[in-house]
């Protein structure tokens, strides 16, 4: 929650100064390129790993740079029972008030910073990563939404429209996560960010058009793959389920 409200203080001064618009897009334009690069590595490394036989409890991994930071014990410590570590309980606080810092400032309710967060710095499996991050987004994003309602800075009518479509969309995802691979998750998430850091810059010298379409093909594909796994996983749970049942009439 603090800081969420410092990145929203930072986003008042520069309004004041009449920088906002150019820096935040350069900013986010950074740190999309960053977490962009961390996903594509951190793929490259876990599949050169697996080549070449280096495959360890949780499978071959990329980018470990959580295992650094878990040697770090300073009191209090805190065990993880569902993604099954321990570490540092400033190790969370520290990186969730970095996040909440650059949501406030961008806008985008930290879900993009926190995940690959939660990923290579925390250490939290994939499909955990995904389910504390939503979890924990509902929360923060509502002191954040009740901020920024207080200054008269949202669109209502923009929120119900979208709430609509996110309802739904939101429970296709949350089944697909259940049939998907780690690594088919973070791809999936590499290419969107990738996507929406060319669309920013392209919006930057005035191609607004180009990054709408750029955007809304990216998403039409993702949504496609996504569908595409969630159907698939469905049927080969059935076609398991079916061959349970027949071994156990047998």
């Amino acid at each position: 929650m603090v800081g969420i409200e410092c990145g929203a203080q930072i986003i008042m001064y520069l309004e004041r100064l009449g920088m906002v618009g150019s820096v935040v897009r350069w900013v986010y334009v950074l740190f999309l390129a960053l977490i962009a690069f961390m996903v594509f590595l951190d793929y490259a490394k876990a599949v050169s790993k697996k080549k070449a036989g280096d495959v360890g409890e949780h499978g071959a991994e990329g980018i470990t740079w959580y295992k650094t930071l878990h040697k770090i014990k300073i009191p209090p410590m805190i065990h993880f029972k569902t993604a099954g570590f321990t570490c540092s309980a400033w190790l969370p606080i520290m990186v969730s008030y970095a996040t909440g810092v650059l949501a406030g400032f961008l806008g985008i309710g930290g879900g993009l910073l926190r995940m690959p967060a939660l990923v290579y710095l925390i250490g939290c499996p994939t499909h955990i990563a995904v389910g504390t991050d939503l979890f924990e987004v509902m929360i923060s994003g509502l002191y954040g939404a009740f901020t920024y309602s207080m200054k008269g800075r949202i669109e209502l009518v923009a929120v119900f429209v979208m709430l609509t479509g996110a309802a739904i969309g939101a429970q296709i995802g949350t089944v697909a996560t259940k049939y998907s691979k780690g690594y088919g998750i973070r791809i999936a998430f590499g290419i969107a960010v990738l996507a929406c850091m060319i669309s920013i810059i392209l919006k930057q010298f005035k191609y607004t058009a180009s990054a709408a379409v750029l955007i809304l093909g990216t998403i039409t594909l993702i949504c496609i793959y996504i569908m595409n796994i969630m159907l698939r996983g469905a049927a080969q749970e059935l076609r398991e389920k079916k061959s349970a049942a027949a071994k156990a009439k047998a």
